[in-house]
């Protein structure tokens, strides 16, 4: 009897992990939810759960160009910046068919980026504040960090693994052990 009620323990706390999980990824309408994806190139932080496929990281990303001179942080931030359709997080920050990112990323982004260029010209040529560069990049810049596209530097740090992943495990797994006691 005790191990019966230990197994739909088990299967209880597994629904309440997976129905937890369930993101929807707005930007690609109301149909796709973010799941595991393997062998995402330039977005492989998000490979635990992404809203995008290996296929469309392929198409978005094959076909940029080379940016020169640009610092490694610029790089990250940059690479970050153009995977925002692969986050799972995206149902908080893309409304209205545009990305809403904080204007602490976009302002640190343009900052890092000054000395990068693209065919011999300054990256930033033409953009007098960082808010102009994220809108010429359809962003959409509001203040704070709350219910924007941030940048995370440690799935830079951690080999792809996000922090936040870890602690949704961790927390769903004190939750389960909640339950079950």
């Amino acid at each position: 009897m005790k191990l019966q009620v230990l197994a739909i323990q088990s299967v209880f706390c597994a629904c309440i992990v997976a129905v937890c999980s369930t993101k929807v990824c707005s930007y690609y309408g109301e149909q796709r939810y973010a799941a595991p994806q393997s062998s995402l190139s330039n977005c492989s932080w998000f490979s635990d759960s992404a809203c995008c496929r290996r296929t469309e990281v392929t198409s978005v990303l094959g076909g940029m160009y080379k940016i020169n001179k640009a610092s490694q942080e610029c790089k990250n931030r940059l690479n970050y910046m153009m995977c925002y359709f692969c986050s799972p997080n995206q149902m908080d920050w893309y409304d209205e068919n545009r990305v809403i990112i904080c204007s602490d990323f976009c302002e640190e982004t343009f900052k890092v980026c000054n000395t990068a260029t693209y065919n011999n010209e300054p990256l930033l040529e033409g953009f007098e504040t960082a808010s102009e560069f994220c809108k010429a990049q359809s962003f959409h810049m509001i203040e704070g960090t709350q219910n924007c596209f941030n940048f995370d530097p440690n799935v830079f740090d951690t080999g792809g693994q996000s922090l936040s992943s870890f602690l949704f495990v961790f927390v769903s797994f004190l939750l389960c052990v909640f339950v079950i006691h």
